[in-house]
């Protein structure tokens, strides 16, 4: 989808002299294919990560065993996850931090699971489940006493793929790994689609240690929303716009709207103000298509930068929005 636009890009001018993957060419073409946007990893503050953060955080304080959210499908779990950990990362940079995939497996064995979570994080050997879980504790161990830390925290994407047997897994390993000689606390960190809910709900017929894992693991789940209003909209755009905030390269003081949109950014055109144009993009498909996530948003926001004609008179009317949103929609619904 090509955005209309009068102004032509004036490629003969380089925005900022210093920076030639700002103008077309080879320096460009190989920042922009390892530019976060491309690649789908940028890191973007919303209401729902803060909240998430907040709770982690408290878990961590506290030494929880477990925080858990629940989340429609596509909202962005994965992306949820990466921010969560670079932000933990900030908050303690030597406290280690897994993340791994809940699988589903016709027969969920406990060496199934060890295997899942081994894979994961780049460890993946061969054994009994009882010599692999020996394994996933000694790199859990290895890790903490590395930096004297007795906190480390797991995530889990898609938690609604396992059962109570693997939570009574989890909690043997936590459970190993609480107690002498290692006295080091895992806080698992879980993400789940609406199913997680149901999973909940089944541990509580358990007639056997099913209350201790709720109490655990999965007793408050909280929901992680989807981006509420025009206000945290226009927050998420302001970010893009700000390179202390949305930096790339490294070091170079270039936000991602400046990356994208050389000229018009240097002709003063910034996203953050489309937020109430993009909002009422959005408002005229949610009808069918739901919540506003970040997913949809760095779709369109992409749709806009890649096929958009950079130039210092650059703008985007609502219709364009509309259009670009309503394709957007179409790709991903394919």
């Amino acid at each position: 989808m090509k955005l209309d636009n009068e102004a032509p890009a004036n490629s003969n001018h380089a925005p900022d002299s210093e920076f030639d993957y700002l103008v077309p060419g080879p320096a460009r073409d190989a920042a922009l294919a390892g530019h976060p946007l491309t690649l789908d990893e940028q890191m973007l503050q919303t209401d729902g990560i803060h909240m998430a953060h907040s709770l982690v955080s408290r878990g961590i304080r506290f030494r929880k065993y477990g925080v858990a959210f629940v989340c429609t499908p596509r909202i962005g779990k994965t992306w949820a996850i990466d921010a969560l950990i670079a932000m933990l990362k900030v908050d303690n940079p030597n406290m280690p931090v897994f993340s791994t995939e809940a699988m589903q497996h016709d027969d969920p064995t406990e060496k199934a699971l060890w295997t899942d979570i081994l894979s994961s994080v780049g460890h993946l050997k061969g054994g009994t489940a009882a010599e692999q879980k020996a394994v996933l504790r000694d790199l859990i161990v290895s890790s903490a006493q590395m930096h004297d830390e007795k906190l480390v925290v797991m995530f889990v994407d898609e938690a609604q793929n396992w059962g109570s047997r693997h939570w009574r897994y989890i909690k043997g390993l936590v459970n190993l790994l609480r107690n002498r000689p290692y006295r080091i606390r895992v806080l698992v960190v879980s993400f789940g689609q609406s199913h997680l809910l149901r999973v909940r709900e089944e541990i509580t017929t358990l007639s056997d240690g099913g209350e201790d894992l709720l109490a655990r693991f999965l007793r408050n789940i909280q929901e992680f929303p989807a981006i509420q209003n025009a206000d945290e909209l226009k927050g998420i755009l302001a970010q893009m716009d700000d390179p202390e905030l949305t930096e790339y390269p490294d070091h170079s003081g270039v936000c991602y709207t400046r990356f994208f949109m050389p000229l018009a950014y240097a002709a003063g055109w910034r996203l953050e103000s489309h937020y109430k144009d993009i909002w009422k993009a959005f408002g005229a498909v949610r009808k069918n298509k739901g919540q506003v996530t970040m997913l949809h948003l760095m779709n369109l926001l992409r749709e806009l930068f890649f096929t958009g004609q950079d130039g210092a008179e650059f703008t985007v009317s609502l219709p364009m929005w509309k259009k670009a949103l309503s394709e957007t929609y179409e790709e991903q619904d394919a």
